[in-house]
């Protein structure tokens, strides 16, 4: 009969009780959690609304069923809270601070593929959270996303005042009237281009929309194939096509070679009325003319 020895006995006897200490301390866990009834009696308005909510709605279509997302998924063991209601026992989002309620929304939402790029945004970064923009107890779909206000634009805007001119500018995106909005061009959670531009880079952005101005062309135009916005802003512009001056200034910006560009010039003349440069020169984005490396055809 094979020698043991008493470290191999106490280790044996270890394992055999860790199984029994796991149980426990799961029953004990399970002892703290009150369910989502004990939660409404006291947050009737609440629970009302949180029943219609996606996060509550993951077990099934009926609220509150198995595997939903339960009051107490979110804001802790509620059983100390149910005995003494205070604001100390029970996790309270408004108490946290914006990047600490947003690690409790990323431990579910951290590998959403929206999310992936969060950590070191430029939301992260100004001390942005989760829910700063989104009310979690929302019902959907009274707001796309569980959003605090009912329109994506009109909550950034809550931010970015300096912007807000821009839905009544001259020259604008149709934000007004609902046919997008900041998202369609930003991502809130983060990207991995500055501003938070949903592709690559500015131009790939603009081209999902303007895919005629893509090209491949015969003849570029080096400062359109940089960047759109050395000709354009985005947001909005006094002049025609968002652009960022008015058309004989913003050519002359680069083409101040001393010909019909920048002589003096008469009210009538075709490089200063009208489309001015684009009077003569209208494939400015690019042509594909063997005659038109000047852009005019």
């Amino acid at each position: 009969m094979p020698r043991r020895t008493l470290g191999t006995l106490l280790g044996g006897a270890v394992l055999l009780l860790l199984p029994l200490a796991l149980s426990a301390q799961g029953q004990e866990k399970a002892g703290d959690t009150v369910g989502n009834e004990t939660c409404i009696t006291c947050h009737e308005d609440v629970g009302k609304r949180f029943a219609k909510n996606p996060h509550v709605l993951t077990g099934g279509k009926k609220p509150y069923k198995q595997n939903s997302a339960e009051c107490e998924s979110c804001h802790g063991p509620g059983a100390q809270h149910a005995e003494n209601p205070t604001k100390e026992n029970i996790v309270s989002f408004k108490s946290l601070k914006p990047l600490e309620a947003s690690e409790k929304c990323l431990s579910c939402h951290r590998q959403d593929k929206t999310q992936i790029h969060w950590a070191g945004s430029a939301h992260a970064e100004g001390r942005a959270g989760c829910t700063s923009c989104h009310s979690m107890h929302g019902a959907a779909p009274s707001s796309k996303a569980l959003l605090a206000r009912p329109k994506a634009t009109e909550l950034c805007l809550t931010c970015h005042t300096n912007l807000a001119r821009a839905l009544n500018a001259r020259s604008r995106h149709p934000l007004l009237e609902g046919k997008m909005d900041c998202a369609s061009c930003h991502n809130p959670h983060g990207s991995v281009t500055e501003s938070l531009v949903r592709r690559n880079s500015v131009n790939e952005l603009c081209y999902t929309c303007h895919a005629e101005k893509r090209g491949p062309h015969l003849w570029e135009h080096s400062p359109v194939k940089e960047n759109c916005l050395n000709c354009h802003n985005p947001h909005s512009s006094n002049f025609e096509s968002l652009l960022v001056a008015q058309t004989s200034r913003l050519c002359q910006q680069c083409h101040m070679q001393g010909r019909h560009q920048t002589i003096p010039s008469k009210a009538n003349e075709p490089w200063v009325f009208s489309r001015a440069c684009m009077n003569c020169h209208p494939k400015i984005h690019g042509s594909n003319s063997p005659s038109g490396p000047i852009f005019q055809r």
